[in-house]
């Protein structure tokens, strides 16, 4: 292959952000088709299990095999520029790439904001952090809103801006209650 990659981060469509290769000069669509290191690779089979689906390296074939609510998948390794990569969902799923300067957090944040349910959004972020116990949540979103409602019934009236500030807040208590 005749490929110039650099080192990138790319999001598909969810809270996920994964390292990976990108030849800036070759897109999908618009989209970016990335390539990933076998670890990383593991990394985007134990996330989309969490979506439904089963998804799968196989050690025999060096294959990765998604298989979901679409054809199964199945992406070989490849050799580019000497390093054995996996271009997953290359030319077929839509990788958007997170530029240098935006934070797996804000990531994280911005599509947790676009839940109009508490506890769809605080779900996303424990899955974020890898957090199976709401304990903390259950803590922070304890109290009333000014307006004197409960947070679960004040949430879909919040606008964006203001979730994704209390969701700021939120992360980084959940994060002093891990330690």
């Amino acid at each position: 292959m005749n490929l110039s990659l650099q080192p990138a981060r790319v999001e598909l469509e969810s809270w996920h952000v994964f390292p990976c290769f990108i030849d800036p000069s070759v897109n999908w669509n618009g989209y970016a088709c990335p390539y990933f290191t076998k670890e990383v690779g593991l990394r985007i089979v134990d996330a989309m299990r969490q979506h439904g689906g089963e998804h799968e390296y196989d050690e025999a074939f060096d294959t990765f095999k998604f298989v979901g609510d679409f054809e199964p998948e199945i992406f070989d390794a490849v050799e580019v520029e000497g390093k054995k990569l996996y271009a997953i969902g290359a030319f077929a799923w839509c990788w958007i790439i997170v530029p240098p300067e935006v934070s797996d957090d804000e990531v994280a944040l911005k599509y947790a904001a676009d839940f109009e349910s508490l506890d769809q959004s605080a779900r996303l972020l424990q899955d974020y952090l890898k957090q199976d116990a709401g304990d903390a949540a259950g803590i922070f979103f304890s109290g009333r809103t000014e307006d004197d409602r409960e947070w679960d019934e004040a949430w879909p009236d919040l606008s964006f801006s203001e979730r994704k500030q209390k969701l700021t807040e939120y992360l980084a208590f959940e994060r002093l209650y891990l330690n």
